[in-house]
């Protein structure tokens, strides 16, 4: 027989539940990608991938056409530096006149040709080494299933604090309505380092030739490989970033285990959100650090 309180609280259910999912649906442009605070994870992997730098902005110029143009402008800067500090370095050999010997002017020589070379083509050398990273980013990302159509924070909202019944219903909109100050605020704070990888990326592209020409001096001699292994860190901190993601959307999914019921059941669910969403900044903040410190950048 047709019920029409069922149907009703039903309807006032899905309707509760649909209204708790939009008021954390949250979406806006940043360049060129979309940042979505109710698809954290499609977002996060969409700003890991270094080939979106490529795509042109609504003014016609693309993030990479930026990171180009600055990058030869400063060439020659680096060349300028480069010849310097080669100067430097040859006056200081021929003032110790008994220890210079050829071999070593040689090797001079062929240091000055090789840092030329790594000056001049910096931006494509590390962004070879980025693509490798991308690749493997992309590999660990299907893997693990991390895309857009991930479970949203949302949804784990509304699922966890929406009830069908009078209370479960009212009380549910109320404690999601108090808490979505709290998570999106924890939302930006997850975003915010990723996002920062991304600017790090465009930042030591751009000037790479300035730091790598300083290595050819005595007392910069390890300033460009240290440069270096920090773009390579950039890459592999994606792998990282992509394996807490995929920690993350499964603490999202799980909120089975709760014995108690009502209001505190509701709070509890909000405060698993929060806590999640603090959990994975801090592990972000932790995995950035230690892959550059492993790696050798700074």
């Amino acid at each position: 027989m047709f019920n029409i309180g069922e149907k009703l609280t039903e309807w006032i259910l899905g309707g509760a539940k649909s209204f708790v999912e939009g008021l954390y649906n949250i979406n806006f442009n940043f360049l060129n990608y979309n940042i979505s605070l109710s698809n954290i994870a499609g977002t996060v992997r969409d700003l890991c991938d270094f080939s979106k730098l490529r795509i042109v902005l609504d003014n016609g110029q693309s993030l990479y056409s930026i990171i180009s143009t600055v990058n030869q402008s400063l060439v020659s800067v680096g060349l300028s530096l480069l010849t310097l500090f080669f100067m430097i370095n040859m006056i200081q050999k021929t003032m110790e006149i008994e220890r210079i010997s050829w071999d070593k002017v040689i090797m001079e020589i062929v240091r000055f040709f090789v840092f030329k070379f790594l000056v001049e083509n910096s931006l494509n050398l590390l962004e070879t080494f980025l693509n490798i990273t991308n690749n493997y980013m992309n590999t660990i990302a299907n893997n693990l299933n991390i895309s857009g159509s991930s479970i949203s924070i949302g949804e784990a909202i509304a699922n966890g604090l929406v009830t069908d019944s009078v209370w479960g219903i009212v009380g549910g909109v109320i404690v999601a309505l108090i808490l979505v100050i709290v998570v999106i605020a924890t939302s930006i704070g997850i975003l915010v380092p990723v996002v920062s990888v991304m600017m790090k990326v465009i930042v030591c592209l751009a000037v790479a030739p300035v730091p790598i020409a300083m290595g050819i001096s005595d007392y910069g001699r390890g300033t460009a490989k240290s440069f270096i292994m920090s773009v390579i860190a950039l890459g592999i901190e994606t792998w990282v970033i992509i394996i807490i993601t995929k920690i993350y959307l499964l603490c999202l999914v799980n909120s089975s285990g709760t014995e108690i019921t009502g209001l505190s059941s509701m709070v509890s669910q909000g405060v698993r959100i929060v806590f999640t969403n603090s959990l994975y900044a801090a592990l972000l903040s932790w995995g950035t650090q230690k892959v550059q410190s492993m790696v050798g950048g700074n």
